[in-house]
């Protein structure tokens, strides 16, 4: 998601993806993971002030250095808010990605839960994070403080 405590983010992305969880874990997913290029504490109190937890996993992508692997970086700084990640969502099975589901401009409609939903998802097993792998620290609240590319 472009950032914590954004208006879309927290009026729709995320609160959808909370609301639908059961409904997406039903499907065969193992874990719904929120990453927004901003710090474990930010995704921490967003993760407690949206009743996140158990449901979502909050994930800080502090650097924007996982956002930049997805080649889905966003310059946001004519609104103040530097470097971010496009609005996307990603299905993924034991580390690759299955479907990337990017929105193509303002809005919310192809990444909301409703889309991920729509999606042939069934798969236990996979992996939360593909690309590359990542050894990731925990921080506050189950987030991840940092997140560098594994030499494995």
């Amino acid at each position: 998601m472009p950032g914590a405590f954004t208006p879309t983010c927290s009026m729709k992305h995320l609160p959808g993806f909370v609301e639908k969880a059961a409904d997406i874990k039903a499907k065969g997913v193992d874990e719904i993971v929120c990453m927004a290029v901003n710090d474990a504490f930010v995704m921490g109190a967003w993760g407690d002030d949206q009743k996140a937890h158990g449901k979502v996993r909050m994930v800080a992508d502090g650097n924007g250095e996982f956002t930049k692997a997805l080649g889905l970086e966003l310059d946001a700084s004519g609104f103040g808010m530097g470097q971010r990640s496009q609005r996307f969502a990603l299905i993924a099975k034991d580390g690759k990605v299955t479907k990337l589901l990017v929105e193509p401009g303002p809005g919310l409609n192809a990444s909301s839960a409703e889309s991920v939903l729509e999606q042939p998802v069934r798969h236990r097993g996979g992996r939360a994070l593909p690309v590359r792998r990542y050894r990731c620290t925990r921080g506050r609240s189950g987030s991840i403080a940092g997140a560098t590319r594994s030499s494995r």
